[in-house]
């Protein structure tokens, strides 16, 4: 969904900006997304789990979509969760 800074056609590029809140979703963005639930339930799509970024507009994405789609907060995870253990040295 589109974020309260591309409504003012600011793009963040910058990964230290990611988490910014004041990137997340704009009123716009949280229809667009409800309104992609209710296409996915139209359509029978019915995940079990879902991953996110860390990004601000990620976050809320995944929020809407857990309570729209009835998932809990458990079966949202962020994108670095289960990483395999040679992505963290391990190897």
């Amino acid at each position: 969904g589109e974020s309260r800074m591309e409504q003012q056609n600011v793009l963040l590029t910058n990964p230290l900006f990611l988490t910014n809140r004041e990137d997340s979703l704009s009123d716009t963005g949280i229809q667009q997304i409800a309104d992609a639930c209710e296409l996915m339930k139209l359509k029978g799509i019915n995940p079990t789990s879902g991953r996110h970024s860390l990004a601000a507009k990620s976050i809320d994405t995944a929020r809407i979509v857990g309570q729209q789609l009835g998932m809990s907060r458990d079966r949202l995870l962020p994108e670095y969760t289960n990483l395999d253990p040679r992505g963290l040295g391990k190897w």
